[in-house]
């Protein structure tokens, strides 16, 4: 299926109504991804899972809710680096400085700043949220009944082939659970793969990825 793409490799910034994404200048010099959420964001990462890359998480302003293994709390800069083990479930998103703890105020209004990188660091970070972002945001992208069906499966593709693993069901850290979360997971990306490309979906372009990203991938 051809779609018209807009070239977005010289872009550093993507800015959604939820969330601004922000990456290094030039492409790939830095592995470090930095992600805005304005007050009253509800945008969340989602639960779930890497299996190549272990996850550094870093507050650098505002405060943010975030779940690593069933483990959940509020984190501020003051809490410096997180480490997200490969395979391991976990998901944030921005606060207010009082939420859960009854003092809220002016302090729930703040932006939260939010660093990401990997290890290791091949560039596959940025390659996939450059190309997630593009996809949702591409101004050129033909309007019709099946475009949320497309951007749907366009978006499972790119999960799958750029290590990012929902967990669709249950929504558990249960040990027990986590076997079933791998099968369930698995098996919807990989009929979303194989539906995707065969219809011409990748879980990069060139249009989205700027070349040094992709000489890095390699």
């Amino acid at each position: 299926m051809h779609m018209r793409r807009t070239n977005t490799t010289t872009l550093t910034t993507f800015v959604r109504p939820t969330a601004t994404m922000t990456f290094s200048s030039p492409p790939g010099s830095s592995p470090i991804t930095t992600i805005t959420l304005p007050p009253r964001s509800a945008w969340t990462s989602g639960l779930h899972w890497h299996e190549t890359h272990t996850e550094f998480l870093r507050v650098v302003s505002g405060y943010a809710w975030v779940d690593i293994s069933g483990i959940a709390r509020i984190v501020s800069a003051a809490d410096g680096d997180l480490v997200v083990p490969r395979f391991a479930r976990h998901e944030w998103r921005r606060v207010g400085k009082g939420d859960g703890d009854g003092d809220g105020g002016e302090e729930e209004e703040e932006e939260l700043v939010m660093e990401e990188w990997t290890e290791p660091f091949d560039g596959s970070k940025e390659v996939f949220f450059r190309n997630l972002n593009s996809v949702i945001l591409d101004p050129t992208r033909d309007r019709g009944w099946w475009v949320d069906w497309w951007l749907s499966l366009q978006l499972l593709v790119i999960f799958a082939e750029l290590d990012n693993y929902p967990v669709f069901w249950p929504r558990s850290h249960r040990r027990e659970s986590e076997m079933v979360q791998y099968l369930v997971t698995h098996f919807v990306l990989g009929v979303a793969w194989f539906l995707g490309r065969a219809l011409g979906a990748r879980g990069s372009y060139e249009e989205y990825t700027p070349s040094a990203l992709v000489r890095k991938e390699r």
